[in-house]
């Protein structure tokens, strides 16, 4: 009797972009880092499925932190994401799984919904939209200097965390069934 094919798991280590993002593309479960030397250009959503744990980290000698791109992330139940001084314009969703940003810049909208938990640490820029829902947590640290502008939304037993921050002029807050 033939044996069955031999499973593996997914995974990638080193500073090419292209196949750093191919090998998250393929969905296949296992760890992921890459480090940006120079601005990565990226432009289409990367999703991160479950089982994948995904670190993107700039090069903390350059004298501000490298772009990913225009391009989100996408973050499903059981995945995670870690970024470290990286410049993100693209939009951040979380549906079920973890992201930490720490020395980020940060220039789009975030969504946190279905249990996920999402930190900053560090960060700077603007968020142009904060959702939480559906028991998620979202937590910005005193050190973050990121501004919340546009809507924010916390629902269905979300909790939101800010320590010492300001909201940006005609920053609408609406809470139903939050904290």
């Amino acid at each position: 009797m033939p044996l069955p094919p031999a499973q593996t798991d997914g995974g990638y280590l080193g500073a090419d972009f292209e196949t750093f993002f191919s090998a998250v593309t393929s969905g296949a479960a296992g760890v992921y880092v890459g480090t940006l030397l120079e601005d990565a250009g990226i432009s289409t959503d990367l999703t991160i499925t479950p089982g994948q744990t995904v670190s993107v980290s700039g090069d903390p000698s350059l004298p501000q932190a490298p772009s990913w791109g225009g391009g989100g992330f996408t973050v499903q139940e059981r995945g995670s994401l870690a970024l470290v001084f990286v410049a993100l314009s693209g939009g951040l969703s979380l549906a079920g799984g973890s992201a930490s940003l720490s020395g980020c810049t940060l220039g789009s909208a975030l969504t946190v919904s279905g249990g996920s938990s999402v930190s900053l640490n560090g960060c700077g820029g603007q968020l142009t939209g904060l959702s939480v829902v559906d028991s998620s947590f979202f937590t910005m640290d005193a050190s973050s200097t990121t501004t919340l502008g546009g809507s924010i939304s916390l629902s269905n037993a979300g909790a939101i965390t800010l320590q010492d921050k300001t909201f940006a002029a005609g920053a609408q807050l609406a809470v139903t069934g939050g904290t």
